[in-house]
């Protein structure tokens, strides 16, 4: 067993992800999500919605939103979920 150096043991604390895996009832395209943490709704230029694939194909229905937490992150963690169908209808 090794131990980590300090440097490395610090950095690696704020190396964690926080992933929201969901399906929806209807294939939609990449759907709108929302992560909130402390109050403050982070970027989605800093965490990813992708696309689950089943037996290697696309289905439209099953998603996974994933964040790596930051060291300012702090406070409790919520996810919305919004978007529209392939019909056109609103996800509700």
């Amino acid at each position: 067993r090794s131990t980590p150096k300090p440097s490395s043991a610090a950095s690696d604390v704020y190396k964690r992800q926080v992933s929201l895996s969901f399906t929806t009832s209807e294939a939609v395209d990449t759907p709108e999500v929302v992560l909130v943490i402390g109050g403050n709704t982070i970027d989605n230029s800093s965490w990813q919605v992708f696309e689950e694939t089943q037996s290697g194909q696309p289905s439209g229905t099953s998603w996974r939103a994933s964040y790596e937490l930051q060291t300012s992150d702090s406070g409790q963690l919520s996810w919305s979920i919004g978007g529209i169908d392939r019909a056109g209808n609103r996800l509700v």
